[in-house]
């Protein structure tokens, strides 16, 4: 009986304890990290590892991906491809200032197409002495497909800026930037006139507004979108600031191109007597009137490796599988395409290189520290590449997204960021002097506490780094 008193004792005793630690553990010793990181450190000179951990593990890279994005582009595309915007009329159709005849537009996937570039393009109606257009203005949007998400994108994120769709037609980075203002307590938030949706729709991005500000630290604002029209509901609690400055996606890039269009014709003096169509139009076999040609491809990799900018990233994933199958450009050729020529070139399996998008942004996406090292040497060692990719990486405490980061050291860290909610990673080289490193690290598994937080991976990069430092200024550097 004492026996089975004991036990009975010492299981009340441990099913408390248990209670008490689940439920009345201080927050801060449960929000301890549980984050797993994998990483690998390569002497590139010498070819020895200098350090290791989960290096053939899978990770999600988030925008680390770009850096295969980058070298497939200019292994398919070259580094001297752009886009091209055209506009086709016939000027043998114009008569007394009228033409009589359609005017096409054609569209390739500019990432950075913007609204003067086609005030530009109009410009040219102009020129040949047009005032009044009798037919219409024809769309050609088929050089990329029309489905605007990968894989495996957090539907969630979808009206945030950086996971715009990817279309043939893209405008403004599919970007809308506008502020809003905190009033009383209970009271509607300020949205200003000039972004306010009018009663009748135009296809420009504007706010519909329903939110209310509120001295409550749980608000959150809810977006939901109709034809370029944000309504904008829940709240939004002061927090000591007086206003909000928000980015958020474009939906539609076509129909905000045709608001644009009917806003310049109107500029311009130009009659539309017919429409505006937004697809269907075929390529005239003539000549353009005129072209807008983008950055060539070593500069827009630039902008997208020193600002991770994901519109680009997308657009050349797209583009890229479209011209390596001669076929129009679609998530999955892209899929193919880079896993076929980076698999041959990094000597790696491609079907285990697992790939959905040029951004990072699926959660699908999976590769390995040792995969990212290949593509690193092989950066490193082809000159067509290295000249483009390496000077465009984000350089510590100088520009890009390291530009904040590891100010520790002097400027000798050339390397790709990733933040994705759960993840932080970064991917490079240390060049300085007599040394010559690659790096890559992924962190994986963050709590909310830490999203966004790149302590993890900055610790490491320092703890492994303090030799580079004390490196002497007469050497050559690599």
């Amino acid at each position: 009986m004492k026996v089975r008193h004991l036990f009975l004792s010492s299981s009340i005793f441990w099913a408390v304890f248990l209670f008490v630690v689940i439920f009345f553990t201080p927050a801060s010793q449960a929000s301890n990290s549980v984050a797993s990181e994998g990483y690998l450190l390569k002497d590139l000179t010498t070819g020895k590892v200098l350090a290791e951990k989960e290096s053939t593990h899978y990770f999600t890279p988030a925008s680390n991906l770009k850096m295969f994005t980058a070298a497939a582009a200019l292994m398919i595309l070259g580094p001297d491809f752009s886009y091209k915007t055209q506009i086709y009329f016939d000027p043998k159709k114009i008569h007394a200032q009228t033409l009589t005849d359609d005017v096409t537009l054609v569209f390739s996937g500019d990432p950075m197409l913007k609204q003067q570039d086609l005030a530009t393009l109009l410009q040219s109606l102009k020129t040949k002495g047009v005032s009044r257009i009798h037919g219409n203005i024809l769309f050609v949007t088929d050089t990329l497909d029309d489905r605007p998400y990968a894989d495996g994108w957090p539907w969630d994120q979808l009206h945030i800026c950086y996971s715009g769709p990817t279309n043939t037609l893209n405008i403004d980075q599919n970007c809308f930037l506008f502020h809003v203002f905190t009033t009383k307590n209970n009271h509607p938030l300020d949205v200003p006139p000039s972004v306010q949706c009018s009663q009748r729709a135009t296809g420009e991005p504007c706010i519909i507004n329903q939110a209310m500000t509120k001295d409550d630290a749980s608000c959150k604002l809810m977006f939901d979108h109709h034809d370029n029209q944000y309504t904008l509901s829940g709240c939004l609690a002061p927090n000591g600031k007086h206003s909000e400055r928000m980015r958020v996606a474009i939906p539609d890039a076509a129909l905000y191109a045709q608001a644009l269009i009917k806003e310049q014709l109107k500029k311009q003096g130009i009659v539309l007597d017919g429409r505006i169509l937004l697809s269907g139009g075929k390529k005239p076999s003539s000549a353009p009137i005129a072209t807008h040609s983008s950055l060539p491809l070593s500069a827009l990799i630039r902008v997208m490796m020193k600002y991770s900018d994901d519109l680009i990233a997308n657009a050349l994933f797209k583009t890229m599988g479209g011209y390596y199958y001669h076929a129009q450009g679609t998530w999955e050729r892209g899929i193919n395409a880079e896993k076929i020529v980076l698999g041959a070139a990094l000597n790696i399996d491609p079907k285990s290189m697992f790939i959905f998008d040029g951004s990072g942004e699926s959660y699908y996406d999976a590769i390995t520290p040792e995969q990212m090292m290949r593509l690193l040497v092989y950066i490193q060692k082809t000159p067509s590449l290295a000249k483009v990719i390496i000077p465009a990486l984000p350089i510590n405490g100088a520009d890009g997204t390291l530009v904040g980061r590891l100010r520790e050291y002097p400027s000798v860290i050339h390397a790709k960021t990733g933040t994705w909610r759960d993840v932080s990673a970064l991917s490079g080289y240390v060049i300085k002097y007599h040394t010559l490193w690659a790096f890559s690290i992924f962190v994986n598994g963050m709590t909310p506490l830490e999203r966004g937080d790149a302590n993890q991976v900055d610790a490491w990069v320092l703890s492994v780094l303090p030799s580079v430092s004390h490196a002497h200024p007469d050497k050559k550097k690599t």
